[in-house]
């Protein structure tokens, strides 16, 4: 299933007048992503908005923006509209898709189960309800008002939903549509129940709780009886007695007491690493209590100066944003020869830096990687943890950076890097442009700064036109907006040595230079000073070059025209060369007499 494929599938039926909404989605083997743990009753089927199926829409730009937040999510139908018969019974499903005219009558969708979903049109809308044979299985439901079914393209597992009928065929018009199915099972050995029981959606009604609505029922259940002080066994012959009562099937018993344990322990207090101190909060609480601070509060307990793993780039509870083009400007590079300083608490570019283990987010596969690590010195290191791209990929990025802060808070690691953070957050092409997409990709990392007191640094791909440091980032400015500090690692201008870089940067803290001239060498990154000293670098490259080491040497003018470099940078490089020895001045610098300069 494409991004794509499923997008146009939602655009076609809000066309047609439908109103569709995003559910959640599966790994390969099933599991469902929302939490992914075995206790979602329904994987890949229930949504992902606020409000469940209310949330519904036929707005192209409302759908749009789901499926493109989303991309790997499955498609939801609202069927207030067009009804849907939905058959669970694999041997019922088999015997009406082997009537070919079912599927040239009406639209008619196979499911992962393997099931039939089958649509119609009532003369007018219809309650959703339970469907029973008369040997007391039940068949599915009729699903008609304040419910929805998932639509092809939709994939659970490796199997994907998919319709079987030809293009163009519409949902059959009935006029009794249970006296059609009916007739249509007994022509196939099946006879339908009297009776159908209806379905009103609210979780604890009278009627029975269907599989797609246990695994919430039971959630809310055990959270309102843990928070009531229930004990354990009490609350679960409590719940025992709704999954006998009114879970259509009801749960095994051991699948029973192994969720309500699930959820009990999600109940229970966590710790939270929290501006360098531990604090306890219950896990079921959505929001936090605001929290009001004086200045002088804050300033009393905050550290007078700033607390930085490696200073002045990156600082203890901040997010540093690290742009350059792509595969040209040497990011991974700098953030592997950083890491190695930072492991061993050794000086980075001539600075202090924090000895800490270091958790590296990485989109490279495992074979580049090797090679960069190699280059770095790093492939014997135990202390710097690498979580791949390739590992993670189709998990919700919130969820991702939770579970990676928590790894942090194990190994006590105080440095996270992710490279790069477009590739890890799933936006790319027109989303990058989208300011809200941005704020959404920053703000865990923001959290996991502020909360944790870590040191975070993002890498993002810089737009081919550059521009000023902040802006050059491609896609929206809200990305650097959400740093403490942004980087822009850049080649120089000119034919300048392909080991140098300049580091432009913007950020919160006086400590961060605007400008830095860097050189790689064999120990690692050296800083070079200002712009202005890397015109004097490469003067001085261009003179031992130039320059001879007998005759009477060349005049200032000649060396111009030599190197094709400017007055001022070649004449403060001669003058620092002469001073230490290494160019030889004569002449008297007068008319009949002008200053020239060789090599000694």
């Amino acid at each position: 299933m494409s991004r794509n494929e499923t997008l146009e599938a939602a655009l076609a039926l809000a066309r047609a007048g439908e109103r569709v909404l995003p559910l959640w989605w599966t790994d390969d083997k099933g599991v469902c992503l929302c939490s992914r743990d075995a206790a979602c009753s329904s994987p890949g089927k229930h949504p992902l908005t606020a409000y469940g199926h209310k949330d519904a829409s036929s707005d192209p730009q409302v759908i749009e923006g789901w499926f493109k937040d989303h991309p790997h999510a499955n498609l939801g139908q609202r069927t207030d509209h067009v009804h849907r018969f939905d058959f669970d019974i694999p041997e019922v499903a088999d015997a009406l898709n082997s009537e070919a005219s079912l599927a040239y009558s009406t639209v008619v969708v196979r499911t992962p189960r393997p099931g039939l979903h089958v649509s119609l049109l009532p003369p007018e809308p219809m309650k959703t309800r339970v469907l029973h044979l008369k040997d007391g299985r039940t068949l599915g439901e009729l699903r008609g008002l304040d419910a929805y079914v998932v639509v092809p393209p939709s994939v659970i597992g490796c199997r994907q939903y998919e319709s079987l009928s030809p293009e163009g065929v519409a949902p059959i018009r009935l006029e009794d549509p249970l006296g059609w199915l009916a007739g249509l099972l007994q022509e196939h050995g099946f006879e339908l129940a009297d009776g159908a029981q209806e379905k009103d959606y609210k979780r604890l009604g009278a009627g029975p709780i269907l599989e797609g609505s246990r695994h919430d029922v039971l959630k809310s259940l055990t959270g309102l009886l843990y928070v009531a002080g229930v004990g354990e066994e009490v609350l679960l012959g409590m719940l025992d007695v709704v999954n006998q009562a009114q879970f259509d099937p009801p749960l095994l018993p051991d699948e029973l007491r192994d969720l309500a344990r699930h959820f009990v322990e999600q109940r229970k207090p966590r710790e939270i690493h929290s501006a360098g101190t531990r604090e306890t909060v219950p896990a079921e609480r959505k929001y936090s209590p605001m929290v009001i601070r004086t200045a002088r509060e804050i300033a009393e307990a905050t550290p007078a100066e700033v607390a930085w793993v490696a200073r002045p780039w990156i600082a203890l509870g901040a997010l540093t944003e690290l742009d350059g083009k792509v595969k040209s400007s040497g990011k991974t590079t700098f953030l592997t020869r950083m890491v190695r300083c930072v492991l061993d608490g050794l000086p980075f570019m001539g600075q202090p830096t924090l000895k800490t283990p270091v958790v590296y987010l990485t989109e490279q596969g495992y074979s580049s990687l090797r090679e960069a690590l190699r280059r770095a010195g790093l492939l014997a290191r135990d202390d710097l943890h690498v979580i791949a791209w390739q590992d993670v990929a189709g998990q919700p990025w919130d969820q991702v950076v939770a579970e990676v802060v928590e790894i942090c808070m194990r190994l006590g690691a105080s440095l996270l890097i992710v490279d790069t953070l477009s590739q890890f957050a799933g936006i790319d092409g027109e989303a990058e442009n989208s300011s809200g997409a941005a704020l959404e990709a920053m703000k865990p990392l923001q959290l996991a700064a502020a909360r944790h007191n870590l040191g975070v640094i993002a890498s993002r791909h810089e737009r081919k036109s550059g521009g000023d440091v902040g802006d050059s980032g491609r896609g929206s400015s809200a990305f650097a907006g959400a740093a403490d500090i942004v980087m822009s690692l850049r080649r120089p201008e000119g034919n300048a040595n392909p080991t140098l870089r300049v580091i432009h940067a913007i950020g919160r803290y006086d400590e961060t230079p605007d400008r830095l001239v860097i050189e790689l060498t064999a120990d690692g990154y050296k800083a070079r000073g200002t712009e202005k000293a890397l015109g004097i670098y490469r003067a001085r490259a261009e003179l031992e070059d130039k320059l001879p080491r007998e005759g009477n040497g060349l005049t200032l003018e000649e060396l111009m025209r030599a190197t094709g470099l400017g007055r001022s940078s070649l004449q403060e490089a001669l003058d620092a060369m002469c001073k230490e020895g290494s160019v030889v001045r004569s002449g008297k610098g007068v008319k009949g007499s002008a200053l020239r300069y060789r090599l000694s």
